[in-house]
């Protein structure tokens, strides 16, 4: 997203570098505390009913013009609600769906009458809930997200079970893996070149593998003319 937006982005390694900001969060911290202290304010309902009051009074008094009046910053672009989405790479299934963890779409047919199915698209899910499917940057379809619950964007390959149960995301049953039936099933990696996995099968103390098979004499071959 930076680098569609040609945004540099720099690490602030040290609190001095985050001076600003550090400075903002201990007046939050500290004097939004005490203001809601006097006030007698003990409920979330009334803190968010005082924050306007509290912002203008902060502003007022400690808010400075700049000194230059040019803008700083650029116009956004047009596309600016489908840069600031969450991002996955999926591969097309053969009755031309594209799934997510709890949605999928159903992409309508090329121009020519070709299918979709095996090409490689990737599947941004947007601030307000809309699911987009671009094809080399090309937007081939878009679904809204249904009205029967509000949206939270959150990462669905990385939310936690708690969040995903909330926001109505999970895995189809044929996807689930029974963690039970997994931990019985011991497996390690291979070499490289010969597989991914496979299961680790121990031979017993008796198998003939374990001892070390017994010298045999060697026989000359007799009548093969050989000196």
């Amino acid at each position: 997203m930076l680098a569609e937006l040609a945004v540099g982005f720099i690490l602030a390694r040290s609190p001095q570098a985050k001076g600003r900001i550090e400075r903002l969060w201990e007046t939050l911290q500290d004097r939004l505390v005490s203001e809601l202290r006097l006030r007698g304010i003990g409920t979330v309902a009334a803190a968010e009913a005082f924050l306007p009051e509290f912002i203008r009074d902060f502003n007022h008094r400690f808010a400075r013009p700049s000194r230059e009046s040019v803008r700083a910053w650029r116009t956004a672009p047009s596309n600016f609600d489908s840069i600031l989405a969450c991002r996955y790479v999926r591969v097309v299934a053969r009755d031309n769906t594209v799934t997510l963890p709890g949605r999928w779409v159903q992409l309508s047919a090329r121009a020519n009458g070709r299918s979709w199915q095996g090409c490689r698209v990737e599947a941004r899910e947007l601030l307000d809930g809309r699911l987009q499917i671009f094809h080399r940057e090309q937007l081939v379809a878009e679904q809204a997200w249904p009205d029967r619950q509000p949206f939270t964007l959150v990462p669905r390959g990385s939310a936690r079970p708690t969040q995903r149960a909330a926001l109505g995301i999970d895995l189809p049953e044929s996807t689930r893996i029974d963690h039970r039936v997994a931990a019985k099933v011991r497996t390690r990696t291979r070499k490289r070149a010969l597989g991914q996995y496979t299961q680790i099968r121990r031979p017993k103390p008796d198998h003939p593998w374990k001892g070390r098979a017994p010298l045999q004499p060697r026989t000359e071959a007799v009548g093969t003319g050989r000196t």
